[in-house]
């Protein structure tokens, strides 16, 4: 999801995963999914902190596992007034006696129905409890429809909206994190997915009703009514469940998976279906950085870096809506704007939000920084560098005012949990250190890994599973980055330089000391954030860059080079969210001659670097890889050369790193 006044901002500034798609029964009374729950084994919903402030979890709690929805709605004009029933199909996974929906006191609950007749129900504190004809034993289904009628109330980001567009009625949906207990009764988490949605819908004649999934069938009622009725037969979220009404014209596209995709996933052609506001000119566009026709572009390179496009078996699109912003509900986002970058933004929800959902609204990071990767994805890859750089400008000085972790503690203030600089900036920024440290390819494969882990697609994660998945794909230990940059960290690292050099055999040998403090030491006392750096050196030749990996501070990083330094700059790229200026003081004289030093030649290396230790005392030496992973362990006896046999390693940069006197030294290996 994003929010138009971002968008104002920037604008100013410048085949397929195997799913089987089950065509509903003839009978519309037994459309019902029934497919097994694609959770995991022993999976329940993190509830902790997942509920909106007076909105605790329903009696029923995780004890209920949906697995169906079925919506038929009706919306009437003038008075403004919605009437709905939803069926409501699920497992029991202990011993249940009553059911418990999140939904809004303000909604009247007409009736409760069964194949066991009216049901007996309560409806208060935004639950709706109905009471079961009999106890439902572990793994027994649940079916009951609701019978309901209202006006709903606007809650957090939307909820259920009337509104109008050039005097034109609207209506509009938008349920994240806690608005579909506003206009229809569910378990109203984002975790308990369930299999599988119809949603119907009727609207006055002359007005198209859009949502998930493909439109199955379209009639006009007696009493001037059209119905929709929409089916979607993928696991979704309560809060991804969407309608969008109004006096729209209907474009169409097909997007057909180019090569090498097709070698990756197979064939592919998905139904492209756009909904614009009649005479607004959403399809072509009035401006070159605008027009829906353009998600032809993105979903080549979406595909390419996450893998293929989670509901094939349907459609991909978008609904304009008046919401101010956008929202990413799965199969057809839901726009105010036809901006690209939003339209890239919601594009790269459908793996990481819809595809994969949270687990609880205290991971949102999982969503909105993998989006806002996305957005800034195809900004880079496009024809608009300068907008490339002003978002970039923009969204990297937000992430510096963020406040708090990016996992958040309190999931009771919307506005809060959204706030733009923290889950979207500060989100985007630390998987931009992720993709510096491990490279463009191995960072495409955790990508990829994430969207099809069957843990975790088409069901909900936290921020430890992402850290699992990557650390399985990488062979790392992100335990250290994760508690620092995302679980518990706040703030970022406020870096100063100290550096010298010496003439050597063949050329100069550069050590550089980095200290590193927290921008918000009262809230991250101590804290280090340990992120990859691009220390470049320039020389009286031209520059070099050199790419390791700081992990502690002070740390001290041995370089060489063939000709004379001049000057040492630190992440001139701003591949790490960091303070803005860092301060540089040089040494024009050698290293402190008592400092106990390691001393590696020749370097470059060949296949044998020959190591000297000049420590009264001995030490050890640990060889590690350009990503971190360590690859040995050397003694190193005081004042006596030692040899390492790296001829089985192909070339690159090392690092061989001991520590001294509390503080780590890094040389810097170029192996030919």
């Amino acid at each position: 999801m994003t929010a138009v006044r971002v968008l104002a901002a920037l604008l100013l500034a410048a085949c397929a995963l195997p799913v089987r798609a089950q065509a509903p029964p003839t009978d519309p009374e037994k459309r019902v999914y029934l497919a097994a729950s694609p959770h995991r084994p022993g999976w329940a919903p993190e509830w902790v902190g997942g509920r909106a402030a007076g909105a605790t979890a329903s009696p029923a709690g995780a004890g209920f596992d949906a697995t169906y929805y079925g919506l038929t709605l009706r919306i009437e004009l003038d008075p403004n007034y919605l009437r709905g029933r939803v069926r409501v199909q699920g497992k029991a996974r202990s011993e249940l006696v009553a059911l418990g929906l999140d939904f809004a006191d303000g909604m009247q609950v007409d009736s409760v129905t069964s194949a066991w007749g009216s049901l007996s129900f309560s409806h208060a504190a935004d639950v709706l409890t109905v009471a079961l004809a009999t106890p439902i034993q572990p793994g027994g289904t649940v079916d009951a429809t609701v019978h309901y009628q209202g006006l709903p109330q606007t809650s957090g980001l939307g909820g259920f909206v009337f509104d109008t567009v050039d005097s034109r009625p609207t209506v509009w949906s938008l349920s994240e994190p806690y608005g579909a207990r506003t206009w229809w009764p569910s378990a109203d988490h984002p975790a308990d997915k369930a299999d599988s949605v119809d949603v119907t819908i009727e609207v006055p004649t002359g007005l198209t009703a859009a949502s998930n999934g493909l439109l199955e069938a379209s009639e006009v009622l007696p009493g001037g009514y059209t119905r929709f009725a929409w089916r979607h037969r993928y696991p979704i979220a309560t809060y991804l469940v969407s309608i969008a009404v109004g006096d729209y014209e209907t474009e169409t596209q097909l997007y057909t998976r180019p090569e090498p995709l097709v070698t990756d996933f197979g064939p592919l052609a998905l139904p492209l279906v756009h909904f614009g506001y009649r005479g607004r000119d959403a399809f072509e566009g009035t401006h070159p950085q605008y027009g829906f026709r353009h998600i032809t572009e993105m979903l080549p390179l979406m595909e390419e870096w996450f893998g293929p496009y989670p509901f094939p078996a349907e459609k991909y699109g978008h609904a304009q809506f008046t919401a101010g912003g956008a929202m990413e509900h799965q199969t057809l986002s839901s726009m105010t704007t036809n901006y690209r970058g939003t339209m890239a933004h919601e594009l790269a929800h459908q793996w990481f939000g819809d595809l994969v959902s949270p687990s609880a609204w205290r991971h949102l990071w999982l969503n909105e920084g993998f989006a806002t990767f996305g957005e800034m994805l195809y900004w880079e890859t496009s024809e608009f560098p300068d907008v490339y750089r002003a978002v970039f400008d923009i969204y990297y000085d937000r992430a510096l005012e963020a406040e708090g972790a990016l996992v958040l503690s309190d999931t009771t203030d919307v506005a809060d949990m959204f706030a733009h600089g923290r889950v979207y900036a500060k989100g985007w920024m630390v998987l931009r250190t992720l993709r510096s440290w491990w490279g463009e390819e191995r960072f495409r494969d955790v990508l990829r890994a994430w969207a099809a882990d069957p843990r975790v697609a088409y069901g909900s994660a936290t921020t430890e599973d992402f850290r699992r998945v990557a650390e399985e794909v990488t062979g790392l230990n992100l335990r250290p980055f994760f508690l620092a940059w995302i679980e518990e960290g706040e703030g970022y690292p406020v870096y100063s330089v100290d550096w010298g050099h010496q003439p050597v055999p063949g050329g100069w040998e550069v050590n550089v000391l980095v200290r590193q403090a927290p921008s918000n030491p009262a809230r991250f006392p101590g804290g280090i954030f340990p992120a990859p750096l691009d220390v470049v050196l320039d020389t009286e030749d031209g520059s070099r860059l050199f790419e390791v990996f700081s992990g502690g501070s002070p740390e001290s990083f041995v370089f060489f080079t063939s000709s004379r330094p001049t000057a040492v700059r630190l992440d001139p790229d701003r591949k790490i969210l960091r303070a803005p200026e860092v301060e540089v003081t040089s040494n024009e004289e050698a290293p402190n001659p008592d400092q106990p030093r390691l001393q590696a030649y020749p370097n470059p290396v060949g296949d044998v670097v020959s190591v000297n230790w000049t420590g009264t005392e001995p030490s050890e030496a640990t060889l590690i890889d350009a990503l971190g992973r360590m690859l040995g362990t050397y003694t190193l006896e005081p004042r006596q050369a030692r040899e390492i046999d790296l001829s089985a390693r192909p070339p690159g940069l090392y690092v061989l790193r001991t520590a001294v006197r509390g503080a780590t030294q890094s040389h810097i290996l170029i192996k030919q």
